[in-house]
């Protein structure tokens, strides 16, 4: 194998057809499909990906709202304070599903954290914990 095999979007594909192939992902597929090797990782991510996207029509607007995170155990009351996660919801679709966790926090949101979007991206701001909600 040579190494141009290996930098190929798509293996023995021309690289516009590859690249119009990974154009018509739906977004759910894109934590998945950055997975497979270090190129389709930097291409997902890059802001020039996005905007091919939304040149050739395959971005659409979605509603994303901060919710609290369900108990996993229906049985179970909630104890402390409640987690938060960012879920969306598809218009076209109808479907509702959520974000995968914020890297750095994995357990949820910080309460009074602010969320906003620009350009296909969520921007999360601002933290607290809720330990420092204590009496001092």
């Amino acid at each position: 194998m040579n190494e141009k095999e290996f930098t190929e979007l798509i293996p023995q594909l021309p690289e516009e057809l590859a690249l119009e192939c990974l154009t018509r992902l739906h977004y759910s597929a894109h934590p998945v499909s950055s997975l497979v090797c270090r190129r389709w990782c930097e291409l997902i991510r890059s802001g020039d990906f996005y905007y091919h996207r939304k040149q050739f029509g395959f971005t659409r607007k979605v509603a994303c709202l901060v919710q609290a995170i369900p108990v996993q155990d229906s049985d179970s009351k909630p104890v402390g304070q409640p987690r938060y996660g960012i879920s969306v919801f598809d218009p076209v679709t109808r479907c509702w599903d959520w974000v995968d966790p914020v890297p750095k926090y994995p357990d949820g949101l910080p309460l009074f954290c602010q969320v906003a979007s620009t350009e296909g991206k969520l921007i999360v701001m601002g933290r607290m914990e809720p330990n420092e909600l204590g009496p001092g």
